[in-house]
């Protein structure tokens, strides 16, 4: 059947039908052996069905023609070929037969393509859309992604903005929103980006962290399309008040930003450090808090010193402190050993670390500290014992960079006794640890004590004393033997105070005689001076004159015997007592040397006599006992108790409070009268505060001391001047007059009168001269009258018994005495004072408005040297109270003796 075809009811091809030319016979699609000889017709297909153009079979075939038969040849042979291809037009791959003029009309309805099979299965759509959003993602981002910054000011102007924000493009591309203010328009929010996209927020001038957008961003450094930078304005916009945590961690960074970043001192490192680690421990709960190391050991130190103290100041809750049971748990966690132990040994190891090579120099100082005789077991350990006998003291081994401020101990070794070889053993040891951490000990450091000696010379110098010896560990290096200075000071004050004078070659002039400086001058002149109210040789007392064997080893009577005030003292008297001259050559002589090294049924029972309480204590507890009965009768027939506790009626709570006086005190059992009130004071500062919510303005004038005070009635008259009789006297107020008018001049400029004469100015200002070094003022005559007449008061209320009782007993002796002494001077009739009183300076202030600030500087330094004279009369008490129990015991031997 080849060229007939085979459609029903079609006759093409067939003999009975004429042929048509533009008839063609197509084989069907499918290759079946059955159709294989079976041909259909073209007038079964539609015309889309037919490939009747070119598609380019060829496109190579043009350069090989042009190639072998030249471009003209190449072009007709090429279009003839093409036109030879196309006279047969073929069917499209796939195509089915559709008209069937013969058969039913149905059979011959447009036919639907067949569903493409690319997407046929669930996962393949999910692939397709998945594809489909992606590249619309991408197109989307290639359109709204920018890289520089004016690009993407270009692309925002053409977007809608939030609301209130402006777009700025210079001095930087900016989204800004502003506000009025009382001071004009402000700024209250801002996005300024820079060229590289890096961008910065703003809140009130704030600046804030990025990690609040970081949900509005791909990268947290930089803007990358229109989209981050509108979504980042319209969140500031939303949160235009920022929270009180957020404006807190705001500050908090700036802080940190602050410390890191400026060039501060350790002082101001250190505080705000503090600050800043608190401000990190504030909103965190308490099993959250992670302390510093730095504030672990300062809470440590703290606690070590006062522990009381630290628990009320964990319990005000005004700082985020570790509480005293994890310190505790910390301090046991920490061991310190007696000798040179392993921990320490590590411990000097980590030390060394932080340590320049300079700072590797050290001293090492040996000295003894006593220790109470007892003996203690602590954590399965005896301490303060050595050969079964309690320890007396603890020889302790420091050493001390040379070079620095670094200092350790090594070593606390307690001893019952020590000895040359002990002491040499010890350093033999830790002379080789201290080596092999690499420290260099450059000096030995000890004190003038029998056994120092011994060691330094017998152990070290092979029985001659020498001032260095080779390093034990490197012949190349020395190790100094020092004698402590401190301990030399002090040794030199007591030798001068015992021996009382000395033989001392002058070292200025070695052919003039030697000198005598003698301690009986300085006691002759604390006697001269001591009914003064105002003293040239303040620093001497009777404790510097006549010290205890525990006083001798306080080096600040050493300093008070050798200082400034005391030698210029002894050089303004030597005019009358040439002597003193020698003495305060010497002490001037030793001063200078530490100013160079120191570059720091009952009733029957009762009548028995047998052995029990006295009859005080029998009836204080017979009565106690009663009485407390029958006050629980009366309480609870009050309505308002239901029970009643004893124990409150005891005294305890003022017993606590003693005891919050004595811990507040710096732990000392004996306080004064000042400390308590000082301590009573901050206790009700501290319950206003705490239990009435009270301000501090509130506590401040609740508190205040009432402003009145009388004037006492004294028979003092300005003209009498009589009592100020001695010539150190007036030197020293004349001294004091200076001070006076240099605290007047610092404020305002005052008058000057020329009273006195030249010759009294040079006598008066003799001790001014000695003690002066260029910065000394001089008074004015007004100021020196002044300071005469104030203090020729306080001589005369002084001596007279009735008005010195009544000056003591006001409430405020120095308001009292300084109205008194203005109403006095403002009263008095005499030309002299008056003329003083109304003297003005070029800029009005009259010379009466100073009297009071005068004589209130006058009352404080003759008080000062009233109350150190009132303390050595009790120095002296006490001192005759052991000499006559001394004397008491051996009147009793003597008798005892007497009647064996």
């Amino acid at each position: 059947m080849v060229n007939m075809c085979c459609a029903p009811g079609c006759k093409q091809g067939y003999k009975s039908t004429p042929k048509d030319p533009s008839v063609t016979f197509h084989t069907f699609p499918k290759k079946d052996s059955i159709l294989s000889d079976s041909r259909i017709c073209s007038l079964h297909f539609l015309h889309s069905d037919f490939v009747t153009a070119s598609e380019d079979p060829t496109r190579n075939i043009g350069r090989t023609l042009q190639k072998r038969y030249g471009l003209i040849l190449a072009c007709f042979l090429y279009f003839l070929l093409i036109e030879l291809l196309l006279i047969s037009r073929r069917l499209k791959d796939g195509v089915i037969p559709s008209k069937w003029p013969n058969l039913p009309t149905y059979l011959s309805s447009k036919r639907q393509l067949p569903r493409p099979t690319q997407a046929a299965t669930t996962s393949k759509r999910s692939v397709l859309i998945n594809e489909r959003q992606e590249a619309l993602r991408k197109e989307l981002s290639m359109k709204e992604s920018v890289k520089t910054a004016q690009e993407l000011y270009h692309k925002l102007t053409s977007e809608t903005l939030p609301s209130g924000f402006t777009l700025l493009q210079l001095p930087k591309v900016s989204l800004v929103k502003m506000v009025s203010t009382e001071n004009g328009m402000d700024i209250s929010l801002s996005l300024e980006v820079d060229e590289d996209l890096s961008f910065q927020m703003y809140h009130r001038h704030s600046l804030l962290e990025k990690s609040l957008v970081s949900h509005c961003m791909t990268s947290i450094k930089k803007i990358r399309s229109i989209t981050e930078a509108l979504n980042i304005a319209a969140y500031l916009g939303s949160r235009d008040q920022l929270p009180d945590k957020e404006m807190f961690e705001d500050i908090r960074a700036r802080l940190e930003r602050y410390i890191n970043s400026a060039e501060l001192e350790e002082v101001h490192y250190s505080k705000l450090s503090f600050i800043f680690e608190q401000m990190n421990l504030l909103f965190k709960p308490r099993s959250g808090r992670r302390y510093s190391p730095g504030l672990l050991s300062s809470c440590l130190m703290w606690q070590n010193i006062n522990s009381g103290l630290y628990e009320q100041l964990h319990s005000s809750n005004a700082m985020s402190l570790p509480s005293p049971r994890y310190l505790r748990s910390i301090a046991c966690s920490v061991t310190v050993e007696a000798g040179l132990s392993s921990s320490t040994i590590r411990y000097l190891q980590s030390r060394i670390q932080d340590l320049c090579t300079r700072e590797k120099n050290v001293t090492l100082i040996i000295d003894e500290v006593y220790s109470a005789q007892r003996i203690e077991f602590v954590r399965g350990k005896f301490l303060g014992n050595e050969n079964n006998q309690a320890t007396k003291t603890v020889l302790t081994f420091m050493i001390k960079s040379a070079g620095g401020k670094y200092m350790d101990v090594v070593a606390l070794v307690p001893v019952v006794k020590l000895t040359a070889e002990l002491l040499f053993n010890q350093y033999t040891r830790i002379m080789k640890t201290l080596w092999e951490i690499d420290f260099t000990v450059v000096a030995l450091s000890v004190d003038n004590h029998t056994v120092n000696r011994r060691f330094y010379t017998q152990f070290l110098c092979e029985d001659n004393l020498q001032t260095w010896i080779p390093h034990p560990h490197d012949s190349s290096k020395r190790v100094h033997l020092l004698i402590d200075s401190v301990h030399n000071f002090k040794n030199i004050y007591n030798c001068f105070q015992r021996k009382d004078y000395l033989e001392c070659p002058n070292i200025f002039f070695p052919d003039s005689p030697s000198l005598r400086p003698n301690f009986a001058h300085i006691r002759e002149v604390h006697k001269i001076e001591s009914t003064f109210k105002v003293r040239l040789a303040h620093k001497l007392s009777l404790k510097v004159l006549n010290p205890t064997s525990i006083e001798k080893t306080n080096v600040k009577l050493a300093d008070a015997t050798f200082h400034e005030s005391t030698i210029g003292a002894l050089k303004f008297y030597s005019k009358d007592k040439p002597a003193f001259l020698e003495t305060a050559e010497f002490a001037e002589f030793v001063r200078n040397y530490w100013n160079v090294v120191n570059i720091k049924t009952p009733q029957e029972w009762q009548k028995s006599g047998l052995r029990g309480l006295t009859d005080e204590t029998f009836l204080a507890t017979k009565h106690t006992s009663l009485a407390l009965a029958d006050l629980i009768e009366y309480v609870l027939e009050d309505d308002n108790f239901v029970y009643v506790l004893p124990s409150m009626f005891q005294s305890d709570p003022i017993e606590k409070r003693f005891g919050w006086y004595r811990q507040l005190s710096g732990g000392n059992y004996f306080i004064s009268v000042r400390q308590i009130l000082e301590v009573e004071k901050k206790i009700r500062v501290l319950s206003l505060v705490k239990y009435s919510n009270m301000e501090f303005s509130r506590v401040k004038e609740l508190l205040s001391e009432d402003q009145v005070f009388e004037n006492m009635e004294t028979k003092w008259m300005p003209s009498d001047l009589e009592s100020i009789t001695t010539e150190g006297e007036c030197n020293a107020l004349y001294f004091v007059a200076g001070f006076i008018a240099y605290s007047i001049t610092k404020k305002i400029s005052v008058i000057r009168f020329e009273a006195k004469s030249d010759e009294e100015k040079v006598e008066l200002g003799r001790f001014t001269k000695i003690m002066s070094r260029g910065g000394l003022s001089t008074p004015s005559d007004m100021t020196i009258l002044t300071c005469v007449h104030a203090y020729s008061l306080l001589y005369f209320i002084s001596t007279h018994d009735d008005e010195k009782v009544c000056l003591l007993r006001s409430s405020n002796p120095r308001a009292t005495f300084t109205g008194t002494f203005v109403e006095k001077m403002f009263d008095s009739m005499e030309v002299v004072i008056k003329t003083m009183l109304n003297s003005q300076c070029e800029k009005g202030h009259k010379w009466g408005g100073h009297l009071k600030k005068i004589c209130q500087i006058i009352f404080n330094v003759s008080s000062k040297n009233l109350v150190a004279q009132i303390n050595d009369e009790i120095h002296d008490q006490s001192r005759k109270r052991a000499a006559n129990k001394l004397n008491l015991k051996e009147r009793k031997i003597a008798k005892l003796l007497s009647k064996a």
